[in-house]
C-alpha cells in the first residue's frame, strides 16, 4: 500500500516472512531486516526487495507496482546513506531514522505474531 499526503508524507507497507532463531534478541531481528532492505533499495535490486514480501503483499504490491515505487523513492530522496539507531517499541516495533542523500524518513518495522514484518517509510518533519 502506497499513500501520499501532500508532498511530505510517503508510506509503504511491506510484508516479510522471516524465521528467526530463538536466541536472537528483538533488536538484532529488526536490524537484520532493516539492513537487508537498505541494501536492496540502494542497489535497486527489486527481486531482493520482494523476496521478503508475504503472499498478501506480493498480491497487493507486485513487482510491476513495487519497482516504480522504489525507483521513484531513490529518485526523489537519493540512496540511503545511514540507518540510525533504532528506537525499540515493545513488544513488536522498531523505528529507524533513515538518512537519504536528500532527506530523512523513518523506517518503521512491525513484527507480528506470525514473524511477518511490515516496513513503513514515513516523512520526518524538520
Amino acid at each position: 500500500m502506497i499513500c501520499y499526503a501532500g508532498h511530505a508524507a510517503l508510506c509503504l507497507l511491506l510484508f516479510n516472512n522471516v524465521v528467526f532463531a530463538g536466541t536472537d534478541s528483538p533488536h538484532s531481528r529488526f536490524e537484520r531486516i532493516a539492513s537487508r532492505m537498505v541494501k536492496a533499495i540502494n542497489e535497486q535490486n527489486h527481486p531482493t526487495i520482494q523476496q521478503d514480501f508475504g503472499d498478501v503483499m506480493l498480491k497487493a504490491f507486485s513487482l510491476d507496482k513495487s519497482k516504480p515505487f522504489f525507483t521513484n523513492l531513490v529518485g526523489q530522496y537519493g540512496t540511503i546513506e545511514k540507518l540510525g539507531k533504532a528506537r525499540y517499541v515493545p513488544p513488536n516495533q522498531s523505528i529507524f531514522p533513515t538518512q537519504f542523500q536528500r532527506g530523512k524518513l523513518d523506517l518503521k518495522l512491525v513484527l507480528d505474531s506470525q514473524d511477518t514484518d511490515s516496513g513503513f517509510f514515513r516523512s520526518v518533519l524538520p
